[in-house]
This record gives C-alpha cells, sequence and structure tokens, in this order.
C-alpha cells in the first residue's frame, strides 16, 4: 500500500512537472511573438495597424483578391483564356476549389508512382512534377512560380542531363513579357547566351554521352523550343504588332512557352513510371 501511493504521489509530480514544462514553452512563444508584434508596432506610423497584422500575412500566403491569374503567364489558366473567359463567367469561390482539384489530380500519378516503387531519382522527377501541376493549374499563381520545378531538374543532371540543362532557358523565355515590364530585357538577352555559351562549351562530346532514345527525345525537344523561341524573338523585332492588338506578341510568348512546359511535364512523368519500373523489377 505505501509502495502504491509512492508510486501515485511521484506520478502526479512527474505530470505536474510536464505541464509546467508545457506552459513555460508555450509563454515563451507568446512572449516572443507579441514583442514581434511590438517591435513592428513602435516602428508603424500607426500601432494599431499591428492588430492586423496576422490578416495580412495571411493575405500575402494566400492572395485569393487578386484574382485568377496577374498579367501573362504560360500556365493552363491563362492560356486558355482566349477562348474561355474564366475570370467573366466564374468567381473567385468557384473557380478555387476547381484550381486546388486540378492540381492535386495532376500532382497524383507522381505521388502513387513514389508510393508504388520509391527512389531517390523518382523523388526528384516527382518533386519536378508536382511543382509542374502547381504552375499549371494552381490559383493566382506568379510567373516566377516556374523556378520551382527547376531546382529538383537540376538536381537530375546526371540522369536527365538536356533538361536539366535546357530547362532554364525554357523557364526565362516564360517569363519574357514580365522582364520586359520590369525592364530587364537586355538582361535576359545577356544571360541566356552567356549560359547557352557555356554550356556548349562544357557539354562532353556526342560520342562520349550515353545516346538513347530518352535523351535524344529530350534533346530534340529542347532544341525545338530554343529554336522557336529564337525566331519568335527575331518576329517580334522585324515585324510590329497590330495596332488593335499590342499584346499579341506577350500572348504568343507565354502560349508557345505553355506548350513546352506541358510536354516537359508530360516527359517527366513518363521518365517518373518508366524509372519506377526498372525499380520495382530490380
Amino acid at each position: 500500500g505505501d509502495n502504491r501511493s509512492a508510486l501515485k504521489h511521484l506520478l502526479h509530480i512527474e505530470q505536474r512537472g510536464t505541464k509546467h514544462a508545457q506552459a513555460r514553452v508555450v509563454s515563451l512563444v507568446h512572449c516572443a511573438f507579441f514583442r514581434a508584434m511590438l517591435a513592428v508596432a513602435s516602428f508603424s506610423k500607426n500601432p494599431l495597424s499591428v492588430v492586423h497584422l496576422p490578416l495580412q500575412v495571411a493575405r500575402r500566403i494566400f492572395p485569393a483578391h487578386r484574382g485568377l491569374y496577374e498579367d501573362y503567364l504560360s500556365n493552363f489558366w491563362c492560356t486558355t483564356s482566349v477562348a474561355v473567359k474564366w475570370r467573366q463567367l466564374f468567381s473567385t469561390s468557384a473557380l478555387m476549389p476547381v484550381c486546388a482539384g486540378l492540381t492535386i489530380l495532376f500532382a497524383l500519378p507522381s505521388m502513387v508512382q513514389q508510393i508504388r516503387a520509391p527512389s531517390k531519382e523518382g523523388l526528384l522527377m516527382g518533386m519536378a512534377n508536382s511543382a509542374f501541376a502547381f504552375y499549371m493549374f494552381s490559383y493566382q499563381v506568379h510567373e516566377k512560380s516556374i523556378m520551382l520545378p527547376l531546382l529538383p531538374i537540376t538536381m537530375l543532371a546526371a540522369t536527365a542531363a538536356d533538361s536539366a540543362i535546357w530547362g532554364p532557358v525554357v523557364a526565362s523565355f516564360s517569363m519574357y513579357p514580365l522582364l520586359v515590364r520590369d525592364g530587364v530585357s537586355m538582361a535576359y538577352l545577356a544571360t541566356n547566351v552567356l549560359y547557352v555559351l557555356v554550356m556548349t562549351a562544357i557539354l562532353p562530346p556526342k560520342g562520349i554521352r550515353a545516346v538513347t532514345v530518352q535523351n535524344y527525345k529530350a534533346a530534340m525537344l529542347a532544341m525545338a523550343a530554343c529554336g522557336g523561341a529564337v525566331c519568335l524573338h527575331l518576329l517580334q523585332l522585324i515585324v510590329p504588332p497590330p495596332q488593335q492588338y499590342p499584346w499579341l506578341y506577350d500572348r504568343a510568348f507565354v502560349t508557345y512557352a505553355f506548350w513546352f512546359i506541358a510536354a516537359s511535364m508530360v516527359y517527366l512523368n513518363m521518365r517518373q513510371w518508366q524509372q519506377g519500373s526498372k525499380v520495382k523489377a530490380s
């Protein structure tokens, strides 16, 4: 009886100590949060604006008030808006769940493949494919979001060299209207020319590189994309757009980039499933 009472007493003390420790952690977090808010308020002209700070942060993370997309974007919604006026036909409350559903739907194959046959290479391809799905179908996507799939694609340089090399060129091309608006078109041109020169200089000869059907397809896709982009730039310099359609070239740039981004998404999904079948067989 004495042993049981002593044990109960020790458990009670331990529980109290755990609760006190948790309370101290919560108090420290609260203190840090309120100190940060007070610091913001001290530097603000209107100290009462700190009350709205959490709402401002949430609006910046989830900018639903800014609409389906902005300006010219090489994703599904902006490209197809020529034929279907999404923002005029549907409200924000109707479009947001559709965007979320399509994003999950197109990212789902990569998730399923990794569940069935997980691998390091498959994980990188899955990250790229899910980023492509977000860029293509999500709500309020910025032009610079095309850089999200570039990180895992760059890490695939050993097995998907052509995609890693030419992906940044296609991505920068898709942002060209934005770069022109920001006044950095010359920096865009110089950076891309320098990048292509460096990449072609460090590439190994064709006789050393492994020539496979997959590498050949990726190389042809990259060459076609870059060749068409050069032709479109030259056409813009030589032929002015019609007066009634001053946005014609901006629309042409994003539409052209959309098809190659979509092709890259399909290609990487196929590569991921092919790689997954090899892993499962081994």
